[in-house]
């Protein structure tokens, strides 16, 4: 979980966006889309890539954006804002990115974290330390499962 931490807080920092602009017009009168179609994410010198229609997550264009080329060849792009979910993207790089360099089977935080807590072992000294309620498969049925237990 330490190195689940410290990934998240590198890709967090070190991120950004794969995009494209559709630029359409005539001298004078130029006229863009711009359009995010997924991030980059970078974490220890590994570089990924991921598309938001990979993770059910809806491209983000912006259309009417202004843009220039001026005689020199200058190309300009006027500004303009982008409606990006920062959470929803860096939690597409956590189950995209970082969980799969960690452990390749999950595909998520709560694979990862089943993959690497031992249930059993956690239930059997929960219910140890709570003087005897239970069992340790009751008590690992609690911690690990999402149905009701049944006592």
């Amino acid at each position: 979980m330490v190195q689940v931490g410290n990934d998240f807080g590198q890709m967090a920092k070190n991120f950004g966006t794969n995009e494209t602009l559709d630029v359409t017009g005539s001298v004078g009168a130029y006229t863009s889309t711009h359009t995010i179609t997924g991030a980059h994410f970078k974490v220890d010198n590994v570089e990924s890539d991921l598309a938001f229609a990979a993770y059910m997550m809806p491209d983000i264009a912006v259309p009417a954006v202004g843009v220039t080329l001026d005689a020199t060849g200058q190309f300009g792009i006027a500004a303009h804002t982008v409606p990006l979910t920062y959470g929803k993207i860096l939690r597409m790089g956590l189950d995209g990115m970082l969980i799969p360099m960690i452990d390749p089977a999950a595909q998520n935080l709560g694979q990862l974290i089943q993959g690497l807590v031992d249930c059993n072992q956690v239930g059997t000294l929960v219910a140890s330390q709570i003087g005897g309620f239970g069992s340790g498969a009751i008590t690992t049925r609690a911690t690990s499962a999402s149905s009701p237990v049944r006592t």
